[in-house]
């Protein structure tokens, strides 16, 4: 490999990185006020040093094939693995906490399914999601709120459907006839709430 393209891709790897730190500080720093989904401290002591590990090891394979290539596949590897692992550990960390939250009985005003396009694989997909307001009762006040409806704990956005028929039946399985429902609520801060069935 010539010196201009090993130099090109090692511009890449950084330029890689610097974006990981950007979108890691954005995140940290972002104004959004539902932290609900953030797990703590191991998962990203896992997640982001393992970014950095597997570009490190990237960049070692790319930089010189005839010496670093067992290393850099070693750290790629094991980066990545720790990078994946940490986004695992928070996923299941975040579904715990939102699982010990209290249940609360509550009363769906406004269902209504909504057909957007998604980004896919070079190409925008037909995709389903609900937008959904339930009322309730708790602690002698009341809340409207918007709740989670199909939470995606590894990609921290809500999920869409990606057929209207699975999105119509996950519904029903979730808000009876008469608009009554379970949510789970934030005890420190209900207006944040997860639908359940």
């Amino acid at each position: 490999m010539n010196d201009a393209v090993r130099w090109f891709m090692l511009f890449g790897i950084v330029l890689m990185a610097l974006f990981a730190v950007f979108m890691l500080l954005a995140r940290i720093f972002s104004g959004d006020s539902i932290k609900w989904v953030e797990a703590g401290v191991f998962s990203k002591i896992l997640t982001v040093p393992g970014l950095f590990v597997f570009l490190a090891g990237f960049g070692l394979m790319v930089y010189d094939r005839n010496k670093n290539v067992p290393l850099g596949l070693a750290l790629a590897g094991g980066g990545w693995l720790a990078a994946m692992a940490g986004i695992l550990l928070d996923a299941a960390i975040a579904r715990a906490r939102r699982a010990r939250w209290p249940v609360v009985s509550a009363r769906c005003v406004v269902h209504e399914l909504q057909e957007n396009m998604y980004a896919g694989e070079g190409c925008a997909t037909k995709g389903w999601a609900w937008r959904v307001k339930c009322e309730f009762d708790y602690a002698g006040r009341s809340y409207r709120v918007a709740p989670k409806v199909h939470w995606d704990d590894t990609g921290h956005h809500e999920a869409p459907f990606w057929s209207e028929e699975k999105a119509r039946r996950f519904m029903e399985r979730r808000i009876a006839s008469s608009g009554e429902c379970k949510l789970h609520a934030n005890p420190d801060n209900p207006q944040e709430a997860e639908l359940i069935g």
